[in-house]
């Protein structure tokens, strides 16, 4: 009986750290995932802006 509860218990502690280190893993893969994207809108937001000021240099010249 107390191997039987003994295993049951172990059984139990695995799989609730199995259940916390995968909502670990996928938290941190969440903020990779969100800060890649962050960083990916900024980039385009630079790009934009670097064009519009293209754009007003090259009419300014014209």
């Amino acid at each position: 009986m107390s191997t039987e509860r003994r295993q049951l218990e172990d059984s139990n502690y695995i799989a609730r750290r199995f259940v916390l280190y995968s909502l670990a893993l996928k938290v941190g893969c969440g903020r990779i995932v969100l800060a890649s994207l962050i960083r990916l809108r900024n980039n385009q937001k630079m790009a934009l802006s670097q064009r519009r000021e293209l754009a007003e240099i090259a009419s300014s010249k014209r």
